[in-house]
C-alpha cells in the first residue's frame, strides 16, 4: 500500500493552535485532544506522555495491537500509531495484519516509566467514556492494516483528503472510522454527514453505521422519503440528488464532517453543489476519482485536499484484503456479415471522430474524456456538430451492438455451463438490453436459474433480482451497465465479461463486484470473451484498452481457442 503526501488542508485550523485551550472551542482545552484533531509536529509535552504509557504497557504485555494500547491510554488510534510509527528506536511490529507491536530489543535500553494519566486523562476538560470491567468499548472494531494507514494519513492531513482504494477492498470502512473518530474526539460538538450518489448506497451505509456507531449517536437519512437533518441526527447520509438543493442543517456551535462516497460523482456540474463549505473536515472516498472531464482537478483536489492514500489492486492481492484470481480469455470470430457490419460502422464512426477532434476541438485521448465530450455536444444547440456527435453515437453503438449480440460469443456460453454450474454465484456483463434477454433464455435452457438486470427494468423488479441473488435462489445475474457503480452488489465468485469496457472506471468496478476475498478462501474466476481482429483482441493492444488491470494481478491467465472443450475450461475454472 502507498501513503501519499498529505495536503495542505487544515492550515485554516491550525492557525493560532499552541499548548493553550483553542478560542472558541472550550470543549478542546487539553494539548493532545488538540494535536489529534489538528495533527502536525506533536508537541514534546504530549508525545513523551504517550511515549511513556506506551512504553510501559508493552513491557507488561508484548505483542499488542494499536487499537488496544490506545484504549488503554484513551487516546484516538491514528494519534497511538503516530507515537508508534515515529519512535522506531523503542517500538517494533510484526509483519501481520493487523500489526503487533513490542518494545525493540526486547525492551533493552529502553527507559520504561510507571504508567501516568495520559494527556486526555489529566486536568479539566470532557469526560471520555471508559469501559466498565471486561467490556469492551462501544466502537472497538478492527481495521486492516491498509484502511488503518489510509486513516492515519487522512487524519495526519488535518481531516482532509482523498483515499482512492479499489472496489471490494473495503472503502466504507474507512468513512465509518474516520465518523467515529471525529464524533468521539469532539465529544458532543462534531456531527457528521455521507453524501451517497444512490438510494441503495443510502441504505447500506445507515445499515454499517447502525452497526458500528455507539448507541448514544443518532443516525437520519435524507432522500428516498427520508427528511432528517442533522438539526436532529449527529450522523446523516444524504443521497447527492437531494443534498445539494435541501440544507443539511449543521448547527452553529458544531464542527462538521463531510464524507462523499464515490466522490468522483459530486464533480458534475450539479452534484458539486452538495460540497458544503460550512464542513470544515472532509474526506473523499473512491475506487478512480479521476474524471474524464477533468472536474477532479477543478472540483474534488479544491475542496478535499490531495489524494492522502492509493490502494490498487496489487496493493491489496498483496496485503490480502481482495481473492486471488484467474482469467480465462476465449477469442472468437464474427461471420463475414458481421465483420462487414462491424467495418461500415466502424469506418462512419471513425470520420465522425476525425472531425469533431480536427474542426472542434473535442479531446482525442483519453477515450472517456471524448465520449463525455460527445455526449455533451449531443445535447447541445442544433446545428453541424450536433448532428456529427450524434451521428457518431449511433455508428458507436452500431459497432457495441455487433460485438455484444454475436452468436459466436453467445455459443461461448453453452462450454460455460459446467462452470457456472460449480461456481457459487455468478455475474455476465454485457452492453446491450437485447443480449442479456438472449443470455438469460440460453441459460434457463440449460436449468441454470438466470435473471436480466438492466434500466429497461423498474427497480422493485432490479431490487428483487438482487434479494434472491443474495439469498442464494438465483444463480446468475445478467447485466448491461446497471452493476457498475454504487449498487450494493451480493457476492460473487465468477464473471463472465461478454462485453468489455475501453473505460477503466467501469472496468474496475466491474472486477470489484467478484474480487471481494472470499470467507473459504476461493480464487476469484473471469471469463473475457473477446471478438478476433477487434479493439477487443489484445492482439490488438485491448489489454491496455480494458482489462489490463485484472490481467497483471492474475495469478494465472490462460487462453482458450473457440473450439476447446468444455471440460478443458471448466478444470481451470474450478473453484
Amino acid at each position: 500500500s502507498r501513503p501519499t503526501s498529505g495536503s495542505a488542508g487544515g492550515a485554516a485550523l491550525r492557525r493560532g493552535i499552541g499548548t493553550e485551550p483553542v478560542p472558541g472551542w472550550p470543549f478542546l482545552p487539553r494539548l493532545a485532544e488538540v494535536e489529534a484533531i489538528s495533527p502536525g509536529t506533536l508537541a514534546p509535552e504530549a508525545r513523551a506522555r504517550i511515549r511513556r504509557d506506551l512504553v510501559a504497557l508493552l513491557a507488561d504485555r508484548p505483542g499488542s495491537k494499536a487499537v488496544h494500547l490506545a484504549r488503554e491510554i484513551g487516546i484516538p488510534k491514528t494519534l497511538c500509531n503516530r507515537v508508534l510509527y515515529a519512535d522506531s528506536g523503542s517500538f517494533e511490529h510484526n509483519d501481520g495484519s493487523p500489526r503487533l507491536w513490542y518494545l525493540r530489543n526486547g525492551g533493552r535500553g529502553v527507559a520504561v516509566a510507571p504508567v501516568t494519566p495520559s494527556a486526555f486523562d489529566s486536568g479539566e476538560g470532557a469526560e471520555r467514556p471508559q469501559p466498565s470491567d471486561g467490556e469492551a468499548p462501544e466502537t472497538t472494531f478492527d481495521l486492516y492494516e491498509w484502511q488503518d494507514e489510509a486513516l492515519t494519513a487522512w487524519s495526519e492531513a488535518g481531516w482532509q483528503g482523498i483515499v482512492e482504494a479499489v472496489t471490494g477492498a473495503g472503502k466504507t470502512m474507512i468513512g465509518v472510522a474516520a465518523i467515529v473518530e471525529h464524533l468521539e474526539v469532539l465529544d458532543g460538538a462534531g456531527r457528521a454527514v455521507v453524501i451517497v450518489p444512490t438510494i441503495d448506497l443510502l441504505e447500506q451505509w445507515y445499515t454499517e453505521l447502525i452497526e458500528r456507531l455507539p448507541a448514544r449517536f443518532s443516525i437520519g437519512r435524507m432522500g428516498a422519503g427520508h427528511r432528517d437533518s442533522l438539526e436532529r441526527a449527529d450522523v446523516l447520509i444524504a443521497v447527492v440528488n437531494t443534498a445539494r438543493g435541501k440544507k443539511i442543517g449543521l448547527p452553529d456551535d458544531c464542527r462538521g464532517l463531510l464524507v462523499a462516497d464515490e466522490c468522483h460523482r459530486l464533480a458534475s456540474v450539479q452534484n458539486k453543489n452538495a460540497l458544503n463549505d460550512d464542513f470544515v473536515d472532509r474526506l473523499g472516498l473512491s475506487a478512480t476519482y479521476e474524471r474524464p472531464d477533468g472536474a477532479h482537478e477543478s472540483v474534488l483536489i479544491p475542496y478535499f485536499g490531495k489524494v492522502v492514500y492509493s490502494l490498487d489492486y496489487r496493493d491489496a492481492m498483496a496485503a490480502g484484503v481482495i481473492a486471488p484470481v484467474r482469467v480465462a480469455t476465449i477469442g472468437v470470430d464474427l461471420s463475414s456479415r458481421e465483420r462487414a457490419a462491424y467495418d461500415e460502422a466502424a469506418e462512419y464512426a471513425s470520420r465522425a471522430r476525425s472531425a469533431m477532434v480536427n474542426k472542434y476541438g473535442a479531446p482525442a485521448d483519453p477515450f472517456g474524456e471524448y465520449v463525455a465530450w460527445v455526449s455533451h455536444a449531443c445535447g447541445g444547440p442544433r446545428g453541424d456538430l450536433q448532428r456529427l456527435a450524434r451521428r457518431y453515437m449511433k455508428f458507436w453503438q452500431a459497432k457495441r451492438q455487433v460485438l455484444a449480440e454475436t452468436p459466436a460469443k453467445l455459443s461461448v456460453l453453452d462450454r460455460m455451463v459446467p462452470a457456472i454450474e460449480d461456481a457459487d454465484r455468478t455475474l455476465v456483463f454485457t452492453s446491450t438490453i437485447d443480449s442479456t434477454e438472449s443470455i438469460v433464455a440460453i441459460l434457463r435452457g440449460h436449468g441454470i436459474d438466470a435473471a436480466a438486470h438492466h434500466s429497461h427494468l423498474d427497480k422493485t423488479t432490479r431490487d428483487q433480482v438482487l434479494d434472491r441473488f443474495r439469498r442464494g435462489d438465483l444463480r446468475v445475474i445478467v447485466t448491461a451497465m446497471t452493476l457498475n457503480e454504487g449498487i450494493d452488489v451480493p457476492e460473487a465468485d465468477l464473471a463472465v465479461v461478454l462485453a468489455a469496457s475501453r473505460q477503466r472506471r467501469e472496468m474496475i468496478q466491474r472486477m470489484g463486484r467478484v474480487l471481494r476475498r472470499k470467507a473459504d478462501g476461493r480464487d476469484a474466476r473471469f471469463v473475457v470473451v473477446y471478438a478476433r481482429d477487434t479493439p477487443e483482441d489484445p492482439a490488438r493492444g485491448a489489454h491496455e484498452a480494458f482489462f489490463d488491470s485484472l490481467v497483471e494481478v492474475a495469478h494465472s491467465v490462460q487462453d482458450f481457442g473457440p473450439q476447446a472443450p468444455a471440460r478443458e475450461l471448466a478444470r481451470f475454472l474450478a473453484p
